[in-house]
Parts: structure tokens; C-alpha cells; sequence
């Protein structure tokens, strides 16, 4: 039963949070924008799924060891069991999934920058966090239907001060040695200090979006398994 309850905490929070947003909104119809929000994840087996995935990651890869890089949750998916009714219930077991989400490690530069070749500059979350030191993006499909483009619904005040904490944690992009990777053309490239000076700093930073090639699917089962698989 305690894991239950932290599930509908986990769902009341994130019910909570839009209808805030909600309200921030009806509060601003001239702007009608949304502010961005840090949020603390109260459901323990999320948290706990995030911290194994981090030390995971930080074992494996020296750039994320020594703080380069995110975490990205997105794709998250509630079953709600208590709506079906008749011989439906009767194919539910404790080896269903209650919640599914995937959780990536991420380098993309998150600026606002609408260029086609600057991937997913423009692709804000609406909430955030840090977890074990470590910054984590939290995206929701329901702000896809809201917002008719990446990063359009969000004040710009709040896009800044996400980007600020994002632009923080890739500055090893700037360093001379920096090992890029072209997935199109799928090398490995350093920018020589010739190469570096034609171009802004942002520009570099974006460029290592492609840094990282690593994402899992988890799923929390009914009687609080966690099972999690590499895509």
C-alpha cells in the first residue's frame, strides 16, 4: 500500500502543478505564457530509479563523471486501472505497468536558438530538478497540445534562467580538446583554435548535442517492480 500511495503523491503533484500553471496563466491572459518550475520528485521509487541510472552513467562515462551533461525525463505515462470495469479488471495482475517514462543522458543546448541546425535548442521542459547534483529536465506531452511550437508557451524570463543552469553544465564544450560527434556523418572531431575563433561560444556549445547516445525505458510494474531496458 505505501507504494501506492507514493504513486497517487507522485500523480497528485504533477496534477497540482498544471493546474498552477493554469492559474499563472488566467492570471496573465495578455502574456499567457508559463513560468518554468523547479519541482522535487516525491515519489521515492522515481528517485531512486534516477540515482541508479546517474552512478550508472557516471561509472561509465568520464565527461558525465566529472559533470558534464543532464538527465532528460520524457515520454512519462500514467495507467490509470480504477476506469475499466466488467471482465477488463479481470486481466489485470500485479505485472502490469503503472507508470512507463524514459530517461536519457542529454548534452543538447536548450537556448531558444530556432536554426534547424541547432537540435532541440528550442525544446524547453516545463519542470526541472536536481537529483544526487545532477540537473534533470522533466518534459509532459501535455504541454505538446498546448503550445503550437517548442518553447512558445514559456516567459522568457524563466527560458533564461533554465538555460543559464543548462549552458552551466556543458562548458567543457569550450575546451580545446573537447571530442564532438557528427552522428551524420558518424566521427569523432576536435575544433582547433582557427576553427574556435569564427565561431560564438553558444554555437560550440551547441554543437555537442550529440554527445551522448544513451537512453533507457522504465517501467514500474503494480507490485512495485522496476524493470528498465536500453533503447
Amino acid at each position: 500500500m505505501h507504494f501506492y500511495k507514493l504513486i497517487i503523491t507522485f500523480f497528485c503533484v504533477i496534477a497540482q502543478l498544471h493546474l498552477s500553471l493554469y492559474a499563472n496563466a488566467q492570471g496573465k491572459m495578455k502574456s499567457n505564457l508559463y513560468e518554468i518550475q523547479y519541482i522535487n520528485i516525491e515519489n521515492n521509487s522515481i528517485v531512486s530509479v534516477v540515482k541508479q541510472l546517474i552512478e550508472q552513467h557516471r561509472t561509465k562515462n568520464i565527461l558525465f563523471r566529472n559533470g558534464y551533461g543532464y538527465i532528460t525525463i520524457d515520454n512519462i505515462d500514467f495507467r490509470s486501472y480504477n476506469i475499466l470495469k466488467g471482465d477488463f479488471k479481470d486481466l489485470i495482475t500485479n505485472n502490469d505497468t503503472l507508470i512507463s517514462f524514459n530517461i536519457n543522458l542529454s548534452s543538447y543546448y536548450i537556448n531558444g536558438n530556432k536554426d534547424a541546425d541547432c537540435f532541440n535548442c528550442d525544446y524547453y521542459p516545463p519542470f526541472y530538478t536536481y537529483i544526487d547534483n545532477t540537473l534533470v529536465l522533466i518534459y509532459d506531452n501535455t504541454f505538446k497540445w498546448i503550445f503550437t511550437s517548442n518553447g512558445s508557451g514559456f516567459s522568457s524570463k524563466s527560458k533564461k534562467k533554465l538555460t543559464a543552469k543548462i549552458k552551466k553544465v556543458l562548458k567543457e564544450t569550450l575546451n580545446d580538446n573537447f571530442l564532438f560527434y557528427d552522428p551524420f556523418k558518424d566521427k569523432k572531431y576536435t575544433l582547433n583554435k582557427k576553427d574556435r575563433e569564427f565561431l560564438t561560444k553558444d554555437k560550440i556549445i551547441s554543437m555537442g548535442a550529440f554527445t551522448f547516445q544513451s537512453g533507457q525505458s522504465v517501467n514500474i510494474l503494480r507490485n512495485g517492480d522496476i524493470k528498465i531496458s536500453d533503447y
